[in-house]
């Protein structure tokens, strides 16, 4: 995070959720805003 974040989406955040495996779940909606994708890298 670089300075100044002065808009509502300059932090952010989920409440964990325990799955089963090792892999991390996030909504397809969400994707965008983190910079996420599904490619394995």
């Amino acid at each position: 995070n670089r300075a100044p974040t002065l808009h509502r989406l300059g932090i952010q955040a989920f409440e964990p959720v325990l799955v089963e495996g090792k892999a991390i779940r996030i909504h397809p909606l969400v994707c965008a805003a983190f910079n996420a994708d599904f490619d394995g890298d």
